[in-house]
């Protein structure tokens, strides 16, 4: 469940040069299983973010966002993300680089117990989260129905969570020493074919 609340006097501003937005947020995680011992747990997380856009010419602009997650048993957040788009007006092209984190906290399942079900995993214990880094550039141009999607993107993730078989056919989750890389490319081509009348 996540919750948005707008805080008074302070939803949006906007000025001649950009905008800015200030708000709260909640998790909540929860997992019972009767039927399987020392496995449930309960999780609240709350937060509150803030997000500004700057248009410092009309055909370029930065946005940065910034969230504070405070989480009791795995520790405080903080998560950002720089954004610069250049755009002309009325072109049909556009231009985009990202680059920001984040993180994840440890999930009562993962694919490896998918299948045997929760009772083959052990509790929960000595985990940290993960933490990611991503950055992404990406192209868009569009013209007469057609889109064109063109993004290279890096990802890296510390802490990675691992399965680890133990005896009876258990599974212990653990952090990974090594990071988790993961490079990539994306290419989307779409038509769009108007419909007469």
């Amino acid at each position: 469940m996540a919750l948005l609340k707008e805080l008074p006097g302070g939803r949006v501003q906007s000025s001649a040069a950009g905008r800015w937005l200030l708000g709260l947020a909640a998790r909540h995680d929860a997992l019972s299983t009767p039927t399987v011992s020392g496995i449930d747990y309960r999780r609240e997380t709350p937060a509150v973010f803030t997000q500004d856009d700057w248009a410092l010419v009309p055909w370029f602009t930065l946005s940065g966002s910034a969230r504070f997650d405070h989480q009791p048993a795995f520790g405080d957040f903080v998560s950002t993300r720089l954004t610069a788009l250049v755009r002309q007006p009325g072109a049909n092209w556009s231009l985009r680089a990202s680059i920001g984190g984040g993180f994840a906290l440890p999930p009562p399942f993962v694919d490896e117990i998918d299948d045997p079900g929760p009772g083959v995993r052990l509790p929960l214990t000595g985990l940290r989260s993960e933490r990611a880094r991503t950055a992404s550039p990406d192209a868009k141009w569009a013209d007469e129905g057609w889109n064109l999607n063109a993004s290279v993107f890096y990802t890296e993730i510390r802490h990675p969570l691992a399965a680890l078989p133990v005896a009876n056919n258990q599974v212990r989750l653990v952090n990974a020493a090594e990071p988790l890389r993961a490079p990539g490319a994306e290419l989307l081509v779409g038509f769009v074919q108007a419909r007469c009348t």
